[in-house]
């Protein structure tokens, strides 16, 4: 058993490594050599053209609107309101988004419970976000607890040949899996499915 942790835990910190790596380069190469754009708004109507924000050169065309014959004056409808943004997406720290950015990632490559997802984000040898970080990230990460404890069990029974009862044990063990009895008993009765 506790060679599985410890092989678990070693795959764990790998991907890990990988993710942040991955995350790293994809940051990295976004082009930091074009000009941000820039808008400017007025209410006083202008004339003048505008120099462009960058050294850049820019190509401005102008053109005379065509005059419009209408017969009767045209109603225009009233702008759409800017959508709004909710107040818990408003109040997502930049550690907590990177928090669920790992819980979806061990989610999905390493099918971890939600305790052990937990423990991962927190840990002092793990991500070391902070608690809040790591439970805004665990509630709201999209994951299938379910389908991720049947995931772990199959890997269990075909890596390691290990009994359904034994299999049941590692997913709900405080050492190993951490799954819910619930979500073990799913993994269970659809192992061979």
């Amino acid at each position: 058993m506790s060679i599985t942790g410890v092989v678990l835990g070693g795959l764990a910190v790998l991907a890990s490594l990988l993710t942040t790596i991955g995350f790293g380069a994809a940051v990295n190469s976004a082009s930091s050599d074009r000009p941000a754009a820039v808008i400017v708004e007025s209410s006083q109507p202008t004339t003048a053209p505008v120099a462009p924000a960058t050294e850049e050169a820019a190509v401005v065309e102008t053109a005379e609107p065509a005059p419009v014959e209408t017969a009767a004056p045209v109603e225009t409808a009233a702008p759409a309101p800017a959508p709004v943004e909710t107040a818990a997406a408003a109040q997502v720290s930049p550690e907590s988004a990177s928090a669920l950015i790992k819980a979806q990632s061990y989610s999905e490559m390493l099918h971890m419970s939600k305790a052990g997802l937990y423990g991962q984000l927190t840990s002092e040898y793990g991500e070391q976000f902070s608690p809040e970080a790591a439970q805004y990230a665990v509630d709201t990460v999209s994951a299938d607890w379910n389908a991720n404890a049947l995931a772990k069990a199959k890997d269990y029974q075909a890596q390691m040949a290990m009994a359904p009862e034994a299999i049941r044990d590692q997913l709900t063990s405080e050492y190993g899996e951490q799954f819910t009895s619930d979500e073990a008993d799913y993994a269970i009765a659809h192992l061979n499915d």
